[in-house]
C-alpha cells in the first residue's frame, strides 16, 4: 500500500488510575493531550473518572479533535 506520511513527535505518558495521559509534541502541528480511559468491566467507573479528569484540568474549554495527526497535516 506504501506510507502515506510520516509523524515526528515527541510523547510524555502519565497514569491516573485507569487513564492514559498522553502530551505529544507534533512536529509542524502543536502540542496535544489525549485522555485514553480503560473501561473493564466497569462502565459507569471508567466514565466518571474520564470526566473527573476533563474537569480537574479544565479541558472543556479547548476544542476536541477526532482526526489523526496526518489528517490535521497541511496538504
Amino acid at each position: 500500500i506504501g506510507i502515506k506520511t510520516t509523524i515526528t513527535k515527541e510523547r510524555k505518558l502519565w497514569m491516573y488510575r485507569n487513564t492514559r495521559i498522553h502530551i505529544d509534541k507534533v512536529k509542524n502541528l502543536g502540542t496535544f493531550l489525549e485522555l485514553e480511559t480503560s473501561v473493564g468491566k466497569d462502565e459507569l467507573f471508567a466514565t466518571k473518572e474520564y470526566e473527573y479528569l476533563i474537569d480537574s484540568l479544565s479541558l472543556n474549554r479547548f476544542p476536541k479533535i477526532t482526526k489523526s495527526y496526518s489528517d490535521l497535516l497541511p496538504e
